[in-house]
């Protein structure tokens, strides 16, 4: 996720924003095991982000992006992670629980000078920042892009008024559906693949028939 040293450019990829919740309040009870605890969770965070695919870069303290190929990718990371984050914080027996909200947003990333800028960025910023402690928001982009059959269930929150944007964005709280389980790596590859090959095999019956219908007109005349 880094462009060469004084340099400018950009690319369209799907990013995945993640925050420590209320990290100030934490440090605050006990700023050292706070830290550790961060800091093991955006490693854990990192290995999932990994296996699926992403490439991901902590920013400061309490934030950590990864940038993704697929939107399925994006979201069976963080939808994998929360499952075993939570279950870690359920663990443990004191206050110092760093829960993580998780945005993610499809669009144009930005680099200037080694650091990821620009409007996609900061929109995947708000879009986490309306997810719940553990949960998970994406826009609208993300939305379409998705499998319609993969095992989500999305509450559509309307277009939300967000800050340093004109227009209000589009935005989607996304869960695991009940008794589902969450895709893995293979999985979201085998979908794309597959919805590929579909896309190849209707591509191919259609010009079959173009060139038929043509052949015809052609006898006929």
């Amino acid at each position: 996720m880094t462009a060469s040293q004084g340099h400018y450019s950009r690319k369209k990829a799907v990013l995945l924003h993640a925050e420590v919740v209320e990290s100030t309040a934490l440090a605050r009870l006990n700023e050292s095991l706070a830290r550790d605890r961060t800091t093991y969770a955006f490693n854990r965070l990192s290995e999932v982000i990994g296996r699926y695919g992403g490439n991901s870069k902590r920013l400061g303290e309490d934030t950590l992006i990864a940038e993704f190929n697929r939107a399925s990718d994006a979201v069976c990371s963080a939808l994998d992670y929360q499952q075993r984050h939570t279950k870690f914080l359920n663990q443990l027996g004191d206050e110092i629980k760093p829960a993580i909200r998780i945005g993610v947003s499809l669009g144009e990333i930005e680099f200037t000078d080694n650091t990821v800028t620009g409007e996609h960025f900061v929109r995947a910023q708000r879009v986490e920042h309306l997810a719940e402690p553990g949960g998970l928001c994406i826009t609208a982009g993300i939305h379409d892009a998705l499998p319609k059959h993969m095992p989500f269930d999305q509450v559509d929150l309307g277009r939300q008024d967000v800050t340093d944007f004109d227009d209000a964005v589009g935005v989607y709280r996304l869960e695991l559906k009940q008794g589902e389980s969450i895709p893995s790596p293979e999985q979201t590859g085998k979908v794309v693949t597959l919805l590929r090959s579909w896309i190849a095999i209707v591509s191919a019956v259609v010009v079959v028939v173009l060139i038929a219908g043509a052949l015809l007109l052609w006898l006929k005349s």
